[in-house]
């Protein structure tokens, strides 16, 4: 898969995830972390390392939320 494609495979994913997390449903946290996993495998891979510092604090925030939002749920 080329850069540009795979780009544009992660943004959906980010994307469902957004829109889940505005319906409060806790997949969109689950969701996220797998988006986070293949950006990450993205930027090593392609050596987009500006993309670094976001995808660093982005990840502490779904793992933090997701945390958060199963101990809330009861999950």
């Amino acid at each position: 898969m080329t850069p540009t494609k795979l780009e544009i495979v992660i943004s959906i994913i980010t994307l469902i995830s957004a829109y889940l997390i505005g319906n409060k449903n806790v997949w969109g946290q689950r969701v996220g972390l797998i988006a986070n996993i293949v950006w990450w495998i993205y930027i090593l891979t392609y050596k987009r390392y500006g993309l670094i510092p976001m995808e660093f604090f982005y990840s502490i925030m779904t793992i933090r939320n997701l945390i958060k939002w199963e101990r809330e749920s009861g999950i």
